[in-house]
């Protein structure tokens, strides 16, 4: 039985190398989000995704031990299919899907894994027990998302550290990816990143964002600076990362503010807030591409003809989004630059109503 399920992860680790990737990131909260904005795994239309990724598991830096971060993560009392079954069962209705776990996220902090991946042992024990971890629940395979190895040692190590893994995850069938910064704080040790995964997820969002109260693109593809998708993806290239390994994400969310004029709308416009919260996401800033959507037949929606990425404001209200038009031309991009794949941080937060426009855009025009 062993034998077999080893052969059947194999045969999702060739289809990595033979076409094109659709990584579908799922937040394992959207179940708690407001109806009709919540989400579960289930939902996820497996046909539009080559991976789908339950995003996160948590991790404990005392014992080195990952466990469940929600109580909707595990099947219920009565029985009930909980997050972890519902992702993987998704191969029901698509034997090429491949479902996987994700470990880390911003919420895990910076050096979450910094004591662990500098110890040879604790790597050994760490290993052992995520594949232990994925093996219990089923899932083919982990999204190691460590955000922003800060410091030189800490690369060096993570780099180590999935080296290890993938000699592991190898002898188990198992698929192993990193989610990498946009713009890294350490660009030694890319190369031994890029060589231990199957493929790289880059962050290609939240270059600019509510923070600043200056509106500015949050994803802008091309830019006169450094803070855009293309110059990321060259300089991850230029640092060792192989293009044909490079997975490039696209935001189904938007970065809003709100703004001190509202006759001052355009790009570089000052804001006094970030933007009023959405109906289901319910964060201060941050608009879900469904919440984006059912009302933006009201705004008036701006395309940057460099960046190519649209704005959209009503009022006070200004947001920085992605649509179907700039997924496209990523998606074109990729295509053009022969990288791996997209991403969508998440899939949760497109417009489901719709059918998933923006992973339908995606799959229209990948390769």
């Amino acid at each position: 039985m062993k034998l077999l399920s080893v052969v059947i992860a194999l045969s999702s680790l060739l289809a990595i190398g033979s076409s094109k990737l659709v990584i579908c990131q799922y937040n394992c909260w959207a179940p708690f989000r407001t109806n009709p904005g919540n989400f579960t795994a289930s939902m996820i239309d497996p046909k539009l995704c080559t991976h789908g990724v339950y995003e996160f598991a948590a991790y404990n830096p005392e014992t080195d031990v990952i466990s469940h971060s929600n109580t909707h993560d595990l099947d219920s009392e009565d029985g009930k299919p909980g997050g972890y079954r519902q992702m993987v069962e998704l191969k029901l209705q698509n034997p090429d899907f491949v479902p996987m776990l994700g470990i880390g996220g911003a919420g895990a902090g910076s050096r979450a894994f910094s004591a662990m991946a500098a110890d040879p042992a604790r790597r050994a024990a760490f290993t052992q027990n995520v594949i232990d971890y994925l093996k219990k629940f089923n899932f083919e395979g982990l999204e190691f998302d460590w955000v922003s190895p800060n410091y030189l040692e800490d690369m060096l190590n993570f780099g180590t550290l999935l080296t290890e893994m993938r000699l592991r995850f190898d002898q188990e069938g198992l698929v192993l990816s990193a989610s990498l910064r946009a713009v890294p704080y350490v660009n030694t040790g890319l190369s031994v990143v890029s060589g231990a995964v199957h493929f790289v997820v880059l962050m290609t969002y939240d270059y600019n964002g509510p923070w600043w109260l200056v509106t500015a693109n949050s994803a802008p593809l091309f830019g006169a600076y450094n803070y855009c998708v293309n110059h990321s993806v060259f300089e991850h290239i230029k640092y060792g990362v192989d293009p044909e390994k490079i997975v490039v994400s696209v935001p189904a969310y938007g970065r809003s503010y709100t703004l001190a004029d509202p006759a001052s709308n355009s790009l570089g416009s000052v804001a006094s807030a970030p933007g009023a919260a959405g109906p289901y996401t319910r964060i201060s800033g941050w608009l879900s591409f469904n919440e984006i959507s059912e009302d933006i037949a009201n705004w008036v929606t701006v395309r940057d003809p460099i960046a190519l990425v649209p704005y959209s404001y009503k009022g006070d209200q200004w947001v920085s989004h992605d649509d179907e038009i700039s997924t496209k031309a990523k998606v074109e991009y990729v295509n053009n630059q022969n990288l791996a794949g997209v991403a969508v941080w998440s899939v949760d937060e497109d417009n489901f109503f719709q059918g998933f426009t923006l992973l339908k855009t995606i799959n229209q025009w990948l390769n």
